[in-house]
C-alpha cells in the first residue's frame, strides 16, 4: 500500500509539474496567410486576379499609377507597395521557386507552425500544388484560406454568374453553394498531400469571412435561413460576407464530409450567429479567429480619417488596451478553448486608394491607416504586433496572422527593406523575431535570400552588400572660414522623412512632412575641422533624405566649408565636391528651393577654391554652404538626395559568377487557349465559335484555369485576344 501510495504520489507530482510546465512555458501556435498570387509579367492565366498578380499602381487602376516601368530609385519601381519592398525585389509566385523556397524556410525558422495559401477557388491549383511541393521540401505545412466572397446572388451578381453556379428556375445562382463545392474540391485534390496542413490527423481550411451578428433574414425570401433552396434573395446593392448561420453550417459541413471526408474548419469573425448560436458548438470548427487587434483600433479611434491621427498619450494607449482586452475576454468567453487571435501588423493601403474617390469600392470612407507602432502609441520596436503576440501568450490562444506578404495592404512580415523598423533598428527580421520569442525559440536562424533570386536592380546598385554588413555612409569634414564670428554655432543634421504617418510622397526639404532627425551634429567655432561619417543604409528606401547645416539660433553667423565631401556607396568612394554631383541634389532653405551656385538672401551653395579655415589650413577645393540670413530664427540650408540623379555616378555593381536562376522562365507570349494560330496573337470569329461549343465540357485545350470546365472565367481570359 505504501509503494502504491508512493506511485500516486509521484504521478500527481509529476502531473503536477507538466501542468505547472505548460502554464510556465506555454507556447502559441502561430499560423500565416501566405499570397501565392504575384507575378512579373503583366498578362497572366487567370484574368479575375490580373491586378492582384501584378506589382504594378497602374495593374490596380490607381489614378496616374506608373505600369510598373517608373523608378522611383535606380534599384526601386513604383509598385503598389507604399512602404519599401521585399529583399528580393518583386517576384512572381508562378515562376520563381527559389523566393517560394526561401519564405518557407524563413517561416520555419521563426517557429511558424503552418502557412495559408490564400485562395478564391479553383484557378489557383496548379500554383497551389507547386507551392505543396516545395513546402514538403522545407518541411512546412500549407493550407487553404478561402475568402468567402460576396454573399447576394441575385442574377445581377457578376462573380456568382462566373462560376458556373447551378441556376435556379428564377434566374439566380446559389453563391453559397458554391462556397461549399470549392472546399469539396480543394480537400479532394490536396487533403492527401504529406505537405498539406493537417492538426490532429485532420486536413483544415480557412474561410476568412462568415456573418458578423447582422440580422440577414430581410434579405431573403425564406425568412432567417441563410441557405436558400429554390429563390434568391431580395435584390440589392449591399455587399455582405456570409457563411451561414449555426444551423446552416452543420449542414454544408456534412455535406462536405460525405464527399471529401473529415476535416477542420477555421473561421474568422463572430463567435455567434445572428441567433445567438454559438460556431463553437461544432465540433469540425477547430479555431475561431476573432479579437482582431485591427477591428478593436478601428471601434476606438473611427475610421472616418484617410490616415488616423498619432495616438501617442498614454490615455490613447490604455484605452486601446482595455478595448482589446475585453474584447478578447468577451470571446473566451463565447468561444471557450477555440478562441484564437485573429492578428494583423498594420493596415495601409495609401498606395492604392489614396483618395476617397480613387478607391473606387462605393465607400464613402478612405482606408485608415494603422501603422505598425499603432500609430504611435507603442515604440517603434514593440510595435502593434507584438502587442498582440504578446497577449496571444499570456492567454495561451492560437495566432492567425495577416500576413506574410500582401505588399499592398501593407500587413507584410516578410522581411525587406524600409518597414518592420528597419529604418529604426537596422533588423530586416524584426516582425519575425516577434514570433520567435512568443515560440520561445533564442536564437532564430533567419538568412538572406540567393543572390539568384534576387531583382535585378538591386544587384546592379549593390543592395545585396548588406547582407553582409555593406554600408552606405555619407562623409567628410566640415568647418567655419578662419576669423568666423558666431555665437551658438551650426548643426549638420542628417533627416529623413518618416513615411509611416504622411500621405503624400515629398522629394526634398519641407517643413510639412514629418521629418525625423538620424543625425545631429554641433559644430562652433574652436580652431579644428570636425570630421563625421553617418550611416544612411537603413534610409535608402524612404521617400526623402536630406542633409545639410542648420543655424543654432544665430541666423548671421558665417560661412560652413566642406573641404571633404564623399558618398561610400558599398565601399566605392563617390567624391561628392564635384559640380556635376552638386546639382544633383535638390537644395532647399528655409525661405525656399536654391539652385547649386545661386548666391543670393535665399542662401548659397557653390565650389569655393583656396579657402582657409578656422584650423589655418588652406583647402583647394571645398563645398560652401550658407544659410539664409535674411529669416530670424532657426534658418537652413539642406540637400535632398535624389538617387535616380545619382544613378550614372554609381559603378554597376552585378557580382561576378551570380548563380544562374534553377527557375522556371518567365514566357515571353503567353498561350492563348483556342488560338489555333498562336503567329496572329487573336482570336478569330472561327475560333470563338469553338470555344462557345465547348462551354460546360472538359476541353483541355480551352480549359485556362484547370478546373476542368469551360466557363466563363475561361471566355473572360481570351476576351482581350477576340479579333
Amino acid at each position: 500500500m505504501k509503494r502504491t501510495s508512493c506511485l500516486f504520489k509521484s504521478i500527481f507530482v509529476l502531473l503536477l509539474f507538466l501542468f505547472s510546465a505548460r502554464s510556465a512555458f506555454a507556447v502559441t501556435n502561430v499560423y500565416v496567410q501566405y499570397h501565392l498570387w504575384y507575378s512579373t509579367y503583366d498578362v497572366s492565366p487567370d484574368w479575375r486576379h490580373q491586378t492582384w498578380q501584378n506589382w504594378s499602381k497602374k495593374s490596380w487602376s490607381v489614378t496616374g499609377g506608373s505600369d510598373g516601368t517608373t523608378f522611383l530609385s535606380p534599384w526601386r519601381r513604383e509598385t503598389a507597395s507604399r512602404l519599401g519592398l521585399p529583399l528580393t525585389g518583386p517576384y512572381s509566385s508562378f515562376t520563381q521557386n527559389d523566393v517560394i523556397k526561401y519564405h518557407f524556410e524563413l517561416a520555419k525558422a521563426a517557429g511558424i507552425d503552418g502557412m495559408f495559401a490564400s485562395v478564391y477557388d479553383g484557378a489557383w491549383n496548379q500554383t497551389f500544388t507547386n507551392h505543396l511541393t516545395i513546402a514538403n521540401q522545407v518541411g512546412m505545412k500549407l493550407g487553404i484560406e478561402a475568402y468567402g466572397g460576396v454573399g447576394i446572388d441575385h442574377p445581377k451578381h457578376g462573380l456568382a454568374n462566373a462560376r458556373g453556379l447551378p441556376m435556379q428556375s428564377n434566374g439566380c445562382r446559389l453563391f453559397y453553394e458554391g462556397n461549399k463545392q470549392v472546399i469539396i474540391s480543394h480537400l479532394q485534390s490536396f487533403a492527401s498531400n504529406p505537405a498539406y496542413l493537417r492538426i490532429d490527423g485532420k486536413p483544415v481550411f480557412w474561410i476568412a469571412n462568415y456573418p458578423t451578428g447582422q440580422t440577414w433574414s430581410a434579405l431573403y425570401k425564406h425568412g432567417d435561413s441563410l441557405y436558400p433552396q429554390s429563390d434568391c434573395p431580395t435584390p440589392s446593392n449591399q455587399t455582405i460576407y456570409n457563411w451561414g448561420n449555426v444551423a446552416d453550417m452543420k449542414k454544408w459541413i456534412s455535406e462536405v464530409k460525405a464527399q471529401a471526408g473529415d476535416f477542420y474548419l477555421v473561421m474568422t469573425g463572430s463567435t455567434k450567429d445572428y441567433r445567438g448560436e454559438s460556431f463553437a458548438s461544432i465540433p469540425e470548427i477547430y479555431r475561431i479567429a476573432t479579437a482582431e487587434n485591427i477591428g478593436v483600433f478601428f471601434n476606438t479611434f473611427g475610421v472616418d480619417k484617410q490616415i488616423t491621427p498619432l495616438l501617442n498619450s498614454s490615455t490613447n494607449r490604455d484605452t486601446y488596451l482595455a478595448n482589446y482586452r475585453n474584447s478578447i475576454n468577451f470571446a473566451v468567453g463565447d468561444a471557450a478553448g477555440k478562441m484564437a487571435f485573429h492578428v494583423y501588423p498594420a493596415f495601409d493601403e495609401r498606395a492604392l486608394f489614396p483618395t476617397t474617390s480613387d478607391r473606387g469600392s462605393g465607400l464613402s470612407i478612405p482606408r485608415t491607416v494603422i501603422t505598425r507602432t499603432g500609430n504611435g502609441m507603442f515604440p517603434e520596436k514593440e510595435g502593434f504586433l507584438k502587442v498582440s503576440l504578446d497577449m496571444a501568450k499570456q492567454y495561451d490562444k492560437d495566432v492567425f496572422l495577416e500576413s506574410w506578404n500582401d505588399w499592398n495592404e501593407q500587413h507584410q512580415i516578410e522581411p525587406g527593406f524600409n518597414f518592420a523598423n528597419y529604418s529604426e533598428y537596422g533588423d530586416h527580421f524584426a516582425a519575425l523575431r516577434r514570433i520567435s520569442e512568443i515560440k520561445n525559440i533564442s536564437n532564430p536562424q533567419f538568412t538572406y535570400p540567393p543572390l539568384n533570386t534576387l531583382d535585378e536592380p538591386l544587384l546592379r546598385y549593390c543592395r545585396h552588400k548588406e547582407f553582409t554588413g555593406g554600408k552606405v555612409l555619407l562623409r567628410g569634414k566640415f568647418g567655419f572660414a578662419k576669423g568666423a564670428t558666431q555665437t551658438n554655432g551650426a548643426r549638420l543634421t542628417f533627416m529623413y522623412n518618416n513615411d509611416d504617418y504622411s500621405t503624400v510622397t515629398p522629394s526634398s526639404r519641407s517643413d510639412n512632412f514629418n521629418w525625423t532627425t538620424s543625425t545631429n551634429i554641433l559644430k562652433t567655432y574652436n580652431g579644428q575641422v570636425s570630421s563625421f561619417s553617418i550611416d544612411i543604409t537603413r534610409f535608402l528606401d524612404k521617400p526623402a533624405l536630406v542633409w545639410g547645416i542648420e543655424s543654432n539660433g544665430d541666423p548671421g553667423f558665417d560661412q560652413i566649408y566642406f573641404p571633404e565631401l564623399v558618398l561610400d556607396w558599398y565601399g566605392q568612394q563617390i567624391n561628392l565636391i564635384n559640380a556635376d554631383l552638386l546639382k544633383t541634389f535638390n537644395w532647399q532653405s528655409s525661405a525656399g528651393p536654391v539652385s547649386f551656385g545661386q548666391n543670393n538672401n535665399l542662401g548659397a551653395v557653390y565650389l569655393a577654391g583656396n579657402i582657409q579655415l578656422e584650423d589655418t589650413s588652406t583647402y583647394p577645393q571645398s563645398v560652401f554652404i550658407h544659410p539664409n540670413w535674411n529669416v530670424g530664427g532657426d534658418t537652413f540650408m539642406h540637400a535632398g538626395f535624389d538617387f535616380l540623379k545619382l544613378a550614372p555616378f554609381i559603378q554597376d555593381c552585378i557580382p561576378a559568377n551570380t548563380p544562374t536562376p534553377t527557375n522556371t522562365p518567365t514566357p515571353t507570349t503567353i498561350p492563348i487557349p483556342g488560338d489555333n494560330n498562336p503567329k496572329d496573337g487573336k482570336i478569330s470569329a472561327t475560333e470563338l465559335s469553338a470555344i462557345l461549343r465547348s462551354y460546360y465540357t472538359n476541353t483541355a485545350s480551352y480549359d485556362t484555369n484547370g478546373d476542368a470546365r469551360i466557363n466563363s472565367f475561361d471566355f473572360l481570359f481570351i476576351r482581350p485576344y477576340i479579333n
